[in-house]
C-alpha cells in the first residue's frame, strides 16, 4: 500500500512489505559521488551487493547509529579499501582503535589469538592451543617500558643475535648452549 496523503506528506509511505524486482538507487545516479545502491541478481557467488558511488577522492561509507540525534560512525570503509571500526580515517587496511584500549580477538572454535592494547603503554599478544582466551592463555608476548617479555619459554630456531646483555633474572637460571657437537652450559645461582 502506498499514501500519498493523510498523516504522511512529502514523500512515499510504504504501510506493508515493500519488494522492488531489479536495482534501487538512493541520491545520485547509480555510481555517482555520495550515491547508495543496493544491486541484486548478480550471479554465483555474489549475488547481491550494497555499493556506494565515489569518484576516488575519498569518499566514504560508514554504518553508525543515531542516539538521539548524535550520529556515530562505528565502521567505515574508505575508497581505498581501507576499514576502520572506532576511528573515521582508517590508515591501514584494518584499523581498530578506542579511547580505552582496545582488544581484537581471533577465536576459533577452540584456542586463538588476542591482541591488546593499553593507554598505559602494556601492550600483549595473548595464544591459546586450546579452550577460551582472556586471562587464561597457553602464552604471552607482552610489552612494556621498552621491552619485551614472555610468559613461557622462548624457542629460537635459528641464530640469537643481541647487540646488549642478554640478562637471566631468576634464581637458578640456566642458560644452555648446545654447539653442533658437544654442549656448553652457564648456570646462575
Amino acid at each position: 500500500t502506498v499514501n500519498f496523503g493523510g498523516d504522511f506528506t512529502g514523500g512515499v509511505k510504504v504501510q506493508s512489505t515493500l519488494n522492488v524486482t531489479g536495482n534501487v538507487n538512493v541520491g545520485s545516479a547509480a555510481g555517482a559521488s555520495g550515491s547508495l545502491e543496493l544491486r541484486t541478481g548478480g550471479s554465483s557467488p555474489i549475488s547481491n551487493r550494497l555499493l556506494y558511488g565515489t569518484d576516488g577522492t575519498g569518499w566514504k561509507f560508514a554504518i553508525g547509529k543515531n542516539q538521539g540525534g548524535t550520529v556515530t560512525d562505528q565502521l567505515v570503509v574508505q575508497d581505498n579499501g581501507n576499514v576502520g571500526i572506532g576511528t573515521a580515517s582508517p590508515g591501514t587496511k584494518l584499523e581498530v582503535k578506542d579511547s580505552n584500549g582496545g582488544y581484537v580477538q581471533l577465536k576459533p572454535d577452540d584456542g586463538g589469538i588476542e591482541i591488546a592494547s593499553g593507554n598505559d603503554g602494556f601492550s600483549f599478544v595473548d595464544f591459546k592451543g586450546n579452550g577460551n582466551l582472556g586471562g587464561d592463555y597457553d602464552g604471552r608476548l607482552s610489552f612494556s617500558g621498552g621491552r619485551f617479555e614472555t610468559s613461557t619459554e622462548l624457542k629460537v630456531n635459528g641464530n640469537l643475535l643481541t647487540t646488549g646483555t642478554l640478562q637471566m633474572s631468576s634464581t637458578n637460571s640456566a642458560f644452555n648452549a648446545i654447539p653442533s657437537s658437544g654442549s656448553c652450559n652457564l648456570y646462575c645461582t
